[in-house]
């Protein structure tokens, strides 16, 4: 996705962004420590603005900012976190709304030890958490693969030989990507592919491909690219999207789209988050869904069958929106 569509989007939001955002992690965005114990998650405060990362402990209920910086109108940065995979440290990047090159910052938790610092490219595409580490190496994608050693402070890169962007995805020791804004003879919209990453030479190994063309067909709309979610162990992956205009999940498996699960849960809901059950019986989302006041949404946990049946929904809180409800 272009950065600054996207940034300025989120910026917009404020403070209600960076609750929401809490809210998410709460509920099973990806920011939590390995045991845990503890969650990262970014903040803002409009009125002095600045942003950054603040770190909860589950024990003893104290919030720390880890890391904080000050914007203005010309240049915004949102802050993206996670653990490293062995709790000790924190990643946070910045990826800024204007000609500046995307930055990533290695904090170690408890502030023991130094903090490292990695200068990407610049790019007009955006990486989203959570990235994938693979044996001390940390992966990103944009209009680039970016390989960062956490040990050495060493940055690889390789440019895409096509397509606009990759958004990398972990999954244990491997690495899936999905590059987007693909193009096709006999194609007319854009076609993207999910394969998987080879993390020694950077090299992409294709899956299957899913056009836009398809998504016409069948009455899929609102696809979310950056929300897809691997089988544990298994060698599907799943992602939110529309179908016929409403909520909706695609299991994609090694020959494409296999199915799409049409979750039996109130109208107007959109489901973002997803996550797999140990069994894969299940799968857990957030749900943004409509309120008795139109000026409210609900948020909810949403317990979904994979092989349909009635959601359980589990209300989380209330976010007031304002402006319009596509808002």
């Amino acid at each position: 996705m272009e950065k600054k569509r996207l940034l300025y989007a989120l910026a917009g939001l404020g403070g209600v962004a960076a609750w929401l955002l809490f809210i998410l992690a709460c509920t099973g965005w990806p920011a939590w420590s390995p045991d845990g114990g503890k969650l990262l998650f970014p903040y803002a405060d409009p009125a002095t603005s600045t942003s950054g990362v603040a770190l909860y402990d589950r024990s003893s209920g104290a919030v720390t900012s880890v890391f904080n910086f000050e914007g203005n109108d010309s240049n915004n940065a949102i802050p993206y976190t996670q653990f490293t995979r062995d709790g000790k440290q924190a990643v946070v990047a910045l990826e800024w709304d204007r000609d500046r090159p995307p930055e990533v910052f290695l904090i170690p938790i408890g502030g023991q030890g130094p903090v490292r610092h990695f200068a990407l490219p610049e790019s007009k595409e955006i990486s989203l958490a959570p990235f994938p580490e693979v044996a001390g190496e940390l992966f990103m994608g944009f209009e680039y693969i970016a390989r960062l050693n956490l040990k050495t402070g060493a940055v690889e890169t390789r440019k895409l030989a096509t397509g606009k962007g990759i958004h990398l995805v972990p999954n244990g020791d491997r690495i899936l990507y999905l590059n987007y804004g693909l193009e096709r003879q006999g194609q007319e919209g854009e076609v993207m592919q999910v394969g998987e990453l080879d993390r020694t030479t950077l090299e992409m190994k294709p899956l299957f491909e899913f056009s836009e063309d398809e998504e016409k067909k069948r009455d899929i709309s609102d696809l979310d690219a950056y929300a897809f979610v691997p089988e544990p162990g298994g060698a599907r992956v799943i992602t939110a999207a529309l179908a016929g205009g409403k909520a909706a999940v695609l299991v994609f498996g090694a020959s494409g789209l296999e199915s799409i699960v049409h979750p039996e849960m109130p109208a107007g809901c959109r489901l973002t988050s997803l996550a797999w059950s140990v069994d894969r019986k299940f799968l857990y989302a957030d749900a943004l869904c409509p309120s008795a006041e139109k000026s409210h949404r609900q948020i909810e946990f949403a317990e979904i069958p994979l092989q349909g049946g009635p959601v359980r929904m589990t209300p989380v809180a209330q976010l007031i929106a304002s402006g319009s409800e596509n808002e």
